[in-house]
Formats: structure tokens, sequence, C-alpha cells
């Protein structure tokens, strides 16, 4: 009479295998998405951090002018606008960095490029208002999809940030033939972009004479997976004419253009 052995060492490697699934499933379908969830809340945070910290920034510039004005009622040159920012269209040149957050000016200079820089374009109207600044309304398109400024200010010392909204997206989604859905970039719609900075004076362009107007800052979404980074913007000549004359914004929005 023989005795099998390999019962029982048959038996626990498929207790082992069963665990093994088990942890898996809990990984891929607990540990991950909990750990994912928390990581948007965290970039959340940050997110509003940040346009809290811009906000004040403007507040205090506010404060600071109406104090000197206060201080010199006779001398009008210490309330006089130093930034006189122009109305019109913004070709951006957008960069994914990393940079702190908390930078109120400008990305680090240091800041390591994670991706291939990608073209912009924003239509702003500044607005002068009686709390020495200008309001910032207008909209913009990348490669994400067309926006509108919801809210924004420049102080005068050339100090600004804005918020827009995604109204439109352009990724793509597609059905393959066992019915998954598949999409080339995220559905931005709904998501915000702050964008905040200084405005310098450049040289002479192709397209325009005499000093332009260049805003220099950083951009960070409220959306943990596309990442922020350096954002340089230049006034041009040839007005709101987007994708036409930027070629690497994604082909598709050139049937998605502003009215």
């Amino acid at each position: 009479m023989t005795t099998d052995d390999s019962s029982p060492a048959g038996l626990i490697v498929f207790i082992v295998v069963i665990l093994m699934c088990i942890c898996c499933c809990l990984d891929k379908y607990y540990y991950q998405p909990k750990k994912m969830e928390e990581a948007r809340k965290r970039f959340l945070g940050y997110y509003k951090d940040a346009l809290k910290s811009a906000r004040k920034y403007v507040e205090e510039s506010k404060a600071r002018q109406i104090a000197a004005t206060a201080a010199t009622p006779t001398e009008v040159t210490e309330a006089s606008p130093v930034a006189v920012p122009t109305s019109g269209s913004y070709i951006a040149t957008k960069k994914r960095s990393r940079y702190s957050p908390s930078d109120e000016r400008f990305a680090s200079p240091d800041s390591q490029y994670i991706s291939h820089a990608f073209k912009a374009e924003f239509d702003l109207v500044f607005t002068p208002d009686e709390e020495y600044g200008y309001t910032i309304k207008g909209k913009g398109i990348d490669k994400y999809g067309k926006s509108i400024i919801e809210e924004g200010y420049m102080t005068t010392d050339g100090t600004f940030y804005w918020v827009e909204e995604y109204i439109a997206s352009f990724a793509n989604k597609w059905e393959d033939s066992s019915g998954h859905v598949h999409q080339n970039q995220p559905d931005v719609v709904g998501l915000n972009v702050l964008i905040k900075g200084c405005m310098t004076q450049g040289q002479d362009s192709v397209e325009n004479s005499g000093n332009v107007n260049i805003l220099e800052g950083v951009w960070m979404m409220n959306f943990a997976e596309i990442k922020g980074g350096a954002v340089t913007m230049t006034l041009s000549a040839h007005g709101f004419a987007p994708v036409a004359n930027i070629r690497v914004i994604a082909t598709e929005a050139e049937s998605l253009l502003f009215a």
C-alpha cells in the first residue's frame, strides 16, 4: 500500500496561490485606488494653497499702494502704475517641470523639465480698476482644450495671477474590438488651471516694434495627473488666431475654435 505524500504539498501550493491572488486583487482594487485618491487630495491641497497665496499677495500689493498714496498724497508718481499691461493675444510656451508651489513669481531657474514644451495662446483683457491694479479676463487654448478665465488680477508692480476653467477638451476617445474605451489624453472639461507670475518688458520681436509685454511665471492644475511647470507668454501682433499660428497644438482643435 502506497501513501500519496504530494497531497499536503499540493494543498499548500494551492493555498499560497489563492492568497497571492487575494493580495493582488486587494492591491489593485483597494490599496492602489486609495493611494491615488490620497495623492489627488494632497495635490488639490497644494493647488488651493497656491491660489490662496496668489490672492494674498495681490491684496498685500494693493495695501502697499494705498499706504504709499496716503503717506505722500502730493507725489502722484508714488501711486502711479509701474506695470501697464496691454490687452491682446499672447503666445505662451508651457513646460512641465518640477518647481516649488510656494514660488510666488517665477519657477526655479534650476527646474528640471520632465517633458517637451508645448504652445498655448491666450486672448487677455486687462481692465484698470480703482484698487491700484487690473482685472484680467479672457480665454485660452492649448493641447488639452479651450478655456475661459474666471478670475484674475495684476497689481501695479506687474505681479499677476488668474484662474481658468476648461470648457472643451481635445481628448480623443475610441472603442476597440473588445469593447474597451481608450483615450489619448485626459478629458479636462471642468478642470482649473492657476497661472501666476510677473510681467516684464522684452526686446523687439519679428511681430512687434519697441518693447513688448512678457508674462513669466508658473502654471498648475487642480488635477494630479497633469503636472505644472514654467510658462512664458509674449504679446503677439496677429490677434487671437489659435491653431493657425501654433502648429504643435492638437490638430483636432482646428474644428473647435472659439466663435
